[in-house]
């Protein structure tokens, strides 16, 4: 899955040109330029790999590996907080089958780091949207990034001008319809 979503990143700009105004690069004309890079792969699993992840499983107790072998959802969700204030995290999960779940989570959470803090949900059913203080319940200062997967809100300027655009509404509407009739201009 990783080395799909690797492939998938949009390429540089520097790369794509390289491809193209390079007819051959220099190791394709002297082999004695080949180094370990050349050949490494970040994402193949090395003996290494395999000794630390079994160290790893070995120290772990029996409910954990039960949890590992369960079949469910791992969601790791990191918050910052920008503002300095704590306050309790509201997250609502939206699954695949339509049905939405709420977890509140008491401030508390930010007493080892107030700055930036990790929770990992462990659900039982595949999320196909996150929301976090759904019902704008806390100070939140940045609501662009409350939502995965992202949502576009309206810039400042994209609300100003859609306020110039806006019709009347229906109090204004009749506030001016009584001044039209008290001044004898029906229509």
């Amino acid at each position: 899955m990783t080395r799909a979503e690797v492939k998938s990143k949009p390429q540089y700009l520097g790369d794509l040109r390289n491809q193209t105004a390079i007819a051959q690069p220099m190791i394709a004309k002297d082999a004695s330029l080949l180094d370990f890079y050349n050949k490494y792969d970040s994402l193949e699993v090395s003996v290494l790999d395999k000794e630390d992840y079994a160290r790893y499983f070995a120290m772990l107790k029996e409910d954990e590996r039960a949890l590992l072998k369960s079949d469910f959802n791992y969601y790791e969700l990191t918050f910052t907080n920008s503002g300095g204030l704590v306050t309790p995290l509201i997250v609502e999960f939206e699954f695949t089958d339509g049905i939405k779940e709420e977890h509140r989570i008491p401030a508390e959470i930010w007493r080892y780091n107030d700055k930036r803090i990790s929770k990992v949900f462990a659900l039982k059913k595949e999320v196909r949207s996150i929301a976090v203080d759904p019902y704008l319940e806390t100070a939140d200062v940045d609501m662009n990034n409350n939502y995965w997967p992202p949502r576009s809100q309206p810039t400042r300027f994209q609300l100003f001008k859609n306020r110039e655009q806006e019709r009347e509404n229906p109090m204004q509407r009749e506030k001016r319809a009584m001044e039209l009739k008290k001044n004898g201009k029906t229509e």
